[in-house]
Order: C-alpha cells, then sequence, then structure tokens
C-alpha cells in the first residue's frame, strides 16, 4: 500500500494506492477535507492541518480497510529549510490524535 497526503492552501487530499501484478499504482481510495491552516503558503493554525490530517487518516483506514503506517507528505510553499521540523510536528500531532480520539 502506498499513501500519499497533500496539504495544500484549501483542502488535505489523502490518496491510497496498491502497486499491482503490472508494476502499476491502482487507486484504492483518495479523500479530500478542507483546511484552512495554510494561507499564502504561510502556516497559519497548524492544528488545523493536523486534525484534517487525522481525520483523512481515519476514513481512509476506516473506509478502504486498511492500516496506514506511513505516507509520503507534500506540502505547499517553500519549505525547504523547514520540512523536517513541520513534518515530525504534523507527526507527533496526529499521532496524538489518533491515539486520543
Amino acid at each position: 500500500i502506498i499513501v500519499g497526503i497533500d496539504i495544500g492552501s484549501s483542502k488535505i487530499s489523502l490518496v491510497v494506492g496498491e502497486v499491482n501484478n503490472f508494476n502499476q499504482v491502482e487507486l484504492v481510495y483518495t479523500v479530500e477535507h478542507k483546511c484552512k491552516g495554510i494561507k499564502k503558503t504561510k502556516i497559519i493554525d497548524e492544528d488545523e492541518i493536523a486534525n484534517a490530517i487525522v481525520k483523512s487518516i481515519q476514513d481512509a483506514e476506516r473506509e478502504a480497510e486498511i492500516k496506514i503506517n506511513s505516507a509520503y507528505l507534500t506540502i505547499a510553499g517553500n519549505y525547504k529549510k523547514y520540512k523536517r521540523q513541520i513534518f515530525w510536528s504534523f507527526c507527533k500531532r496526529c499521532i496524538i490524535s489518533i491515539i486520543a480520539g
């Protein structure tokens, strides 16, 4: 299973794919949630972003009957210098939210 999460300026998109016998990725599930945590490529609400990610993961796990252990993450804006810190900040918040929720 391959999971991709895109953090955009107006929504969080999550896609789940599976590699078939022809070594091609087949789309299994997609979900989008509105999110206003980024405005003009600036993060303005980390909690809103983390909550949208958690909700997307929970929806995908429930609907596709899978367990998501990892994902590729993209984020809008020029965050080259800070991507690792941003990523881990979101991961920690998402893990805490999933465990608590």
